[in-house]
């Protein structure tokens, strides 16, 4: 299932004349299904396998002009199902920030770490109640904590702290058992077995580091040509043998997705992923790689790519790449909801994996998507209203099918799972 949703554009601001598609589902050039739906509640379904649960591709357009969606899913909607939400502490529920979340490998224990006016806090939730039970003060930090990682080995939590700080607490009891404080310049952090962990650099640092956690050596490093957006996010193939980067080259430089050997950090190969961008952009837009995931047999690799221009314009795309080569397999746009950076980049803890690996949750400012990892497609998003519940961070559990969900602008935790 090869090829990009290709539409129309013939509708009118009111949202009430029909939105026409068309889809080339084999990428062959020629057009395989057509539909039109007209408000908000109507849909237009593309078949792509017949049966009792039937795959479609579901156009929905809103009535704002510039609130177009182009949704992926599985049947109804409904199939994303809340199981509860928490509010964490707050001092200032306005200015609080929480960013960073994960799951231990027992999967009882989630963490959630942020920013609160008067401290550095990380604290444990019971994953069945949605209870805080227990946290801590990371008051040696110079900065917020962000990127979390539980390692699946041991109990034992990563804190990527803003400015080079990098911490290791025992879990769940959350005692402080390394600070280093100055590492590399972090965001993610993804922990590995045998105490090490990849962490992605931000800002002026660029690239990717393996280090050792329980001396604070950096045992290798990737450093990118495209300064000074550096690097956000990363993923890690389901064999654990490369690892796939999208750079960011700002206005003029290229938007790279490089594959690194994940032990030496050697690049395989790198593609410019400006080149399946739209021709004709509006004058001053800007593009950036977000999110990423490799798909369950690690033969393809998921971006997500933000479009922001000015006056409103904005434009979230879903790349397939080839990972045996770069090539740029599909492309499809998910939303046009995106106005500008601020609103529109995700956190450091992006993408999580279904504990079966079927499902890719991808955690953005337009909502949460989740992605089949088999049919490369995705398949459900949240509700376009819902949006802040579900931005900007996700963690899954290793043991059951859940997903949790930090949001940036309630300072709340949601649970949920996908009806199968």
């Amino acid at each position: 299932m090869t090829g990009e949703v290709v539409l129309d554009p013939g509708v009118v601001p009111q949202g009430v004349a029909p939105w026409r598609y068309a889809i080339d589902l084999d990428g062959d050039g020629a057009t395989d299904a057509r539909g039109e739906a007209g408000t908000r509640t109507a849909v237009g379904y593309a078949f792509v396998a017949p049966g009792p649960h039937p795959i479609g591709i579901v156009l929905t357009r809103g009535v704002e002009a510039q609130s177009v969606e182009e949704v992926v899913v599985v049947n109804d909607p409904g199939k994303i199902e809340v199981l509860g939400s928490v509010e964490l502490p707050t001092i200032d529920p306005m200015r609080d920030v929480f960013i960073g979340i994960a799951v231990d490998r027992s999967g009882q224990n989630l963490f959630v770490g942020g920013l609160r006016q008067t401290d550095l806090p990380v604290y444990t939730l019971d994953t069945s109640a949605l209870v805080v039970s227990d946290s801590v003060k990371l008051d040696m930090l110079q900065s917020h904590p962000e990127g979390l990682s539980a390692a699946p080995d041991e109990d034992r939590l990563y804190v990527a702290g803003r400015q080079f700080d990098f911490t290791v607490l025992s879990t769940p009891e959350l005692d402080v058992v390394h600070y280093f404080e100055r590492v590399i310049g972090q965001f993610a952090v993804l922990a590995l077995p045998n105490r090490r962990a990849y962490v992605g650099g931000v800002d002026n640092v660029n690239g990717l580091a393996l280090i050792d956690t329980q001396t604070g050596e950096i045992l290798r490093q990737f450093r990118t040509d495209n300064p000074p957006q550096g690097t956000r996010n990363f993923a890690l193939s389901p064999n654990r043998t490369q690892i796939a980067l999208p750079t960011q080259g700002g206005e003029d430089g290229p938007d790279d997705l490089v594959l690194l050997g994940a032990e030496d950090l050697l690049p395989r190969w790198r593609v410019d992923l400006k080149a399946a961008d739209t021709p004709g952009l509006p004058p001053g837009a800007v593009t950036i790689n977000d999110g990423v995931a490799f798909s369950a047999d690690g033969g393809r690799i998921y971006v997500m790519r933000l479009t922001l221009g000015v006056q409103g314009f904005g434009r979230m795309d879903f790349l397939v790449v080839d990972a045996s080569g770069g090539q740029i397999l599909r492309r499809m746009t998910i939303d046009r909801g995106c106005a500008s950076f601020s609103s529109c980049l995700s956190g450091p803890n992006t993408v999580a994996i279904s504990a079966d690996g079927r499902f890719a949750a991808f955690s953005t400012s337009a909502g949460v998507f989740f992605v089949d990892r088999v049919l490369d497609l995705p398949l459900h998003r949240s509700p376009f209203d819902q949006r802040g519940t579900y931005c900007c961070g996700t963690a899954a559990n290793p043991i059951t099918e859940e997903f949790y969900f930090i949001s940036l602008s309630q300072a709340r935790v949601t649970k949920v799972r996908i009806r199968r």
